[in-house]
């Protein structure tokens, strides 16, 4: 690949990383709001809120989950990519320290920290129950 097309599609990949990291954040603030009206309506005695409440929590778990594994993948990626812009032979065009200093912009922020410590839990968590079932079977 030469060095304008790794440059072109780092560009693209921190694109889509930078959507997605968004994406997560708004998700992650709508699964508070639910987790609390799930509390708000167990004190309420509202056990068909709760119910809702609870449901609405499943698929934004869901939909984090998802986002977490694009996530990780993108970042992969991204260290792939400036892996492969760093070995060719024609980087002459792309200015590697300044790259560096994107990616680490891009995945060494404190948002991207604070979702890579919820993609850990939340890998820990399915490593979790993927033992629990081993051990039940």
């Amino acid at each position: 690949m030469s060095s304008k097309n790794d440059k072109e599609y780092f560009i693209a990949v921190k694109t889509e990383y930078k959507l997605l990291e968004r994406k997560y954040l708004k998700y992650k603030e709508n699964l508070k709001k639910w987790e609390n009206r799930i509390d708000l309506a167990r004190q309420a005695g509202k056990s068909d809120l709760q119910i809702d409440a609870e449901s609405q929590v499943e698929i934004i778990r869901n939909e984090i989950k998802y986002l977490t594994d694009k996530l990780v993948n993108l970042k992969i990626e991204v260290e792939k990519t400036v892996r492969a812009i760093h070995e060719s032979p024609q980087q002459l065009s792309i200015d590697p320290n300044k790259l560096l200093a994107d990616i680490n912009n891009l995945i060494g922020d404190s948002r991207s920290m604070e979702i890579e410590k919820d993609i850990n839990k939340i890998n820990a968590d399915n490593e979790l129950e993927e033992l629990k079932k081993k051990m039940e079977s």
